[in-house]
């Protein structure tokens, strides 16, 4: 395995806000920890079941529905990034509305288990692009939202999003 893809990246690999993200990855494989929580996540969705797929633990906040969607849309964002810079493509990329992107998802349309069937399927398009990259590519850099990142850091933040969520769908939305 390439060593790029066990070291975390340096903080001037990303921009400051995304340090909560990197920081709760653990040491180690990268690949590894994106497939573990492949599993975790079938889990938890499992867990939740489409009868609290419209849950919010309080009026403002965003159903279980919204959540998988809002890690679906990140994944796919940050895995285009990924892709783009690795390439060579340095943008600048633009940044991401998530908050309009949830409200004009139509989620209510949606089966419940087709939301996680997309996680499922993301996530390994995710993993695979990811395995494809060379050490060169993960070292390049490229703009996006403003700042600048490195193909690796932008995996390690991809994996960190999704524990960030994860966490909050344990310890808010009990499941």
């Amino acid at each position: 395995m390439r060593d790029a893809l066990r070291v975390r990246p340096a903080p001037d690999e990303y921009a400051p806000f995304y340090a909560g993200y990197v920081n709760l990855v653990s040491d180690g494989s990268i690949l590894e920890t994106l497939n573990e929580q492949l599993a975790r996540f079938e889990r938890i969705f499992e867990l939740a079941g489409a009868e609290r797929a419209n849950y919010r633990y309080a009026p403002d906040k965003w159903t279980v529905r919204d959540v998988i969607t809002h890690i679906n849309d990140t994944e796919r964002v940050m895995s285009f990034r990924v892709l783009a810079f690795a390439r060579g493509s340095a943008g600048p990329w633009p940044g991401m509305e998530h908050e309009a992107w949830a409200e004009a998802a139509r989620l209510r349309e949606r089966p419940f288990q087709e939301l996680v069937t997309e996680f499922v399927n993301v996530r390994r398009a995710s993993i695979s692009l990811f395995k494809g990259l060379s050490e060169d590519m993960l070292s390049r850099r490229g703009v996006a939202s403003g700042n600048e990142f490195s193909v690796r850091a932008l995996i390690w933040i991809t994996a960190g999003h999704a524990q960030h969520h994860a966490n909050i769908l344990n310890e808010h939305y009990l499941v």
